[in-house]
């Protein structure tokens, strides 16, 4: 039995699942019955997968489990994709443009002409993800970073004067997920920068940060002051690694990025919920 993957969707859940798309074809002389099919995912020698089903196999209108030589069917494939695995994938692609899955499937055929034999057999079959399209995966699986480095989805509260700082986190989030480290810290950086210039209404930084946390903390000076330092902690770090010149050349790691991303996300989520109740409050 040979199976040729063309194409890959995502599907969202408790369990996420890649569903690729392709045909089965028998190369047998005799046709037998498809009893069962079962295996595993590998990106080069690594399971990533050990839940890979076939889930449906069709021949135009018909979805019987009979396989016939030199007859093409339409197959799907479903591979599940727990969050673990996906946080191995994107450490693997850090860098790479394709994310190469292998798989290798386990069938149980019983032959038409003799009902009596029943025999276990194995196929590998290949497909090459483009980054673009995993990417595309990604969203579909409803995947988030902050889940592959073990943090809560945090929310991002509205507020009228954050609204550029946020688009700038989602511009983090794709730099990062495009394995563009040095651009995830850059955004980071900028999301402060703006939500500081969108409260001043101008260009003074410090200022706007000033108003922005008494916006969000009050009179809270304690809270207010743990806050400051986070973000002190946070301009270093993104103005020692985000340049853009530097020499001598600084690499920075997904490890890196991932703290910059993560500790911005987390100062937003906190501001912002801060923001949200000081305003319910107030109504």
């Amino acid at each position: 039995m040979r199976i040729e993957l063309e194409s890959s969707t995502g599907r969202p859940g408790p369990i996420r699942r890649l569903e690729l798309r392709g045909s089965i074809s028998w190369l047998a002389a005799e046709p037998a019955y498809l009893l069962g099919a079962r295996g595993h995912a590998q990106i080069g020698d690594d399971v990533v997968s050990d839940d890979v089903r076939l889930h449906s196999q069709t021949w135009g209108h018909d979805s019987g489990a009979r396989l016939q030589r030199d007859v093409r069917q339409s197959v799907t494939v479903v591979v599940s994709m727990p969050a673990g695995a996906l946080a191995f994938i994107e450490e693997w692609r850090d860098g790479r443009q394709d994310v190469p899955l292998r798989l290798e499937i386990e069938y149980q055929a019983q032959k038409i002409a003799n009902p009596n034999t029943v025999t276990w057999s194995t196929c590998q079959s290949y497909l090459a993800i483009p980054q673009s399209e995993w990417i595309k995966r990604l969203r579909e699986m409803k995947w988030d970073e902050l889940e592959l480095i073990e943090l809560p989805r945090l929310p991002l509260m509205h507020d009228e004067k954050l609204a550029q700082a946020l688009a700038r986190i989602d511009e983090a989030r794709r730099a990062l997920r495009a394995g563009d480290h040095s651009g995830t810290i850059s955004k980071c950086r900028a999301a402060f920068e703006s939500a500081a210039k969108y409260e001043v209404e101008g260009d003074g930084v410090k200022q706007g940060f000033d108003l922005l946390l008494e916006r969000a903390f009050g009179d809270h000076q304690a809270r207010r002051r743990a806050v400051e330092a986070v973000i002190a902690g946070l301009r270093t770090h993104a103005n020692e690694l985000g340049r853009h010149e530097q020499y001598p050349a600084v690499h920075v790691s997904r490890a890196e990025a991932e703290f910059a991303f993560a500790s911005t996300v987390s100062v937003f989520s906190l501001i912002s919920r801060c923001l949200a109740q000081r305003a319910a409050k107030g109504r």
